[in-house]
């Protein structure tokens, strides 16, 4: 009839893009992602260069389908040209955010890895500190010593060239009293993770193989044996 002839026509499909945002860009979250902040972009383009012209939302996979069209060389008119031209530049500047994204999250990573590098001396509390309040992927290495051995001080040099090698380990040594400990296992190495032993060499000097001479190398070869 003449009446639904001058209505608007009821029949476009209508397309719905997520106000809830996602960070992913990979799989259907980041399709849907990608589809909205295009949207977006596209909106704040079109006022920017003072359009004020109504459209209907691009479907999800508007993306894809543009890309394929200008892979096709399908530039049939002047709209194409410039939306599709518009979608590289979206895209240019969406893998820029997303590559800066990624940098900062490798860097706040890497600055939440705590760094160690020395040998400290401990107590009794000091000890169970060590081993208990660290990040659960640290591994700590403890050092039972004699102040009084020779032997013990050569094995303590040893932990210390191990202790620069491997900053991202916490190194820690407790005399043997305080670790409650008989003078003949002594100098020991204990190992921990996630405050569970997982290695202990006591004394060490047992450990060491016997054609081995006693250096940071082979104690470091006995501990990645554990």
């Amino acid at each position: 009839s003449d009446e639904d002839d001058n209505q608007p026509h009821r029949s476009r499909s209508r397309y719905f893009v997520p106000s809830l945002r996602s960070d992913a860009n990979t799989g259907p979250k980041g399709v849907i992602a990608d589809a909205q902040a295009f949207e977006q972009a596209k909106r704040t383009n079109q006022f920017s260069q003072g359009g004020t012209k109504e459209s209907a939302p691009a479907p999800i996979s508007y993306l894809q389908e543009a890309e394929a069209r200008y892979t096709n060389g399908d530039k049939s008119s002047e709209d194409d040209l410039e939306r599709d031209g518009f979608m590289q530049r979206w895209r240019q500047s969406r893998l820029r955010q997303l590559q800066a994204s990624t940098s900062e999250k490798e860097r706040s990573r890497s600055r939440n890895k705590r760094v160690y590098g020395t040998l400290v001396a401990v107590d009794a509390d000091g000890y169970l500190d060590a081993i208990e309040k660290v990040p659960a992927d640290t591994v700590v290495v403890v050092l039972i010593y004699d102040n009084q051995s020779a032997i013990s001080g050569m094995v303590e040099k040893c932990v210390r060239e191990l202790a620069k090698r491997h900053n991202t380990t916490r190194f820690v040594k407790l005399h043997y009293v305080d670790a409650e400990m008989e003078v003949a296992g002594v100098p020991a190495v204990l190992a921990y993770r996630g405050a569970e032993k997982f290695a202990g060499l006591v004394p060490v000097i047992d450990e060491i193989p016997e054609d081995a001479d006693l250096s940071a190398s082979s104690l470091e070869n006995v501990l990645k044996r554990r």
